[in-house]
């Protein structure tokens, strides 16, 4: 179970209305009846409100490996603030940026952790555009 855009725009507004600044990052479980992309999709929509997008500016990024079989994924504010990442070959990533090509650049990130599970380059994956300047460590 996971908050999404309603009900974090609810707690912001009821204990937090003067906040400036929000950096989230959450771990995704998605139910396994439904479609990865069409859940996704849904659950962005729910940070496609005039608070998220025309009050604050706060744009959040989906991420989510659709191949793999836990359905899990990834939801963080952009740009993307903090120190590690984790990055699957395969993975698909949509945001609420009205320009999806900005913030790809994840300047802050020092530690990058890859994963190949099956090292299959014949899966139609969409490729992940992400920036990393400041890689300190790959694991």
């Amino acid at each position: 179970m996971y908050c999404d855009g309603y009900e974090w725009e609810k707690i912001l507004l009821s204990y937090l209305p003067t906040i400036e600044h929000f950096k989230l990052k959450m771990n995704l479980n998605f139910p396994y009846n439904k479609n990865l992309n069409q859940q996704a999709e849904e659950l962005l929509n729910t940070f496609r409100t005039s608070f998220w997008l025309v009050e604050h500016q706060w744009f959040v990024r989906c991420d989510w490996d659709p191949f793999n079989i836990f359905y899990t994924g990834m939801l963080y504010t952009l740009p993307y603030n903090f120190g590690d990442c984790f990055y699957f070959d395969a993975v698909s990533s949509k945001s609420t940026c009205p320009v999806d090509t900005e913030y790809w650049s994840y300047d802050r990130v020092t530690t990058l952790s890859h994963k190949n599970p099956e090292n299959d380059s014949s899966k139609d994956s969409i490729i992940f555009s992400a920036r990393f300047s400041k890689i300190r460590h790959l694991k």
